[in-house]
């Protein structure tokens, strides 16, 4: 019996979270990943760069897209108002 096997791509460091995650997902899609949806984010947060995943440390368990898509917008926006900070203060 031959299987389907998805290779997931790491996410790129400093590259958008919602593109990666819109890749992964289509390409899962595309493949005819038998997968549940709760196991396609598990793999999708995996696959995410460390950085990424320290504003998210204490939250709970992403078990949809829907859920996962709205903490990508969270986290992105969290890098934006550290790049902005880093803007606006003085280097030491």
């Amino acid at each position: 019996m031959i299987r389907d096997h998805v290779v997931f791509n790491f996410h790129d460091e400093g590259g958008a979270i919602c593109d990666y995650e819109a890749r992964e997902f289509d390409a899962a899609n595309n493949l005819v990943y038998k997968a549940e949806e709760e196991q396609l984010v598990a793999r999708v947060l995996i696959n995410l760069q460390p950085t990424v995943l320290a504003p998210s440390a204490f939250w709970e368990r992403l078990r949809s897209r829907m859920e996962l898509i709205i903490a990508v917008a969270l986290i992105e926006g969290y890098f934006s108002v550290l790049r902005e900070r880093e803007k606006t203060q003085p280097n030491n």
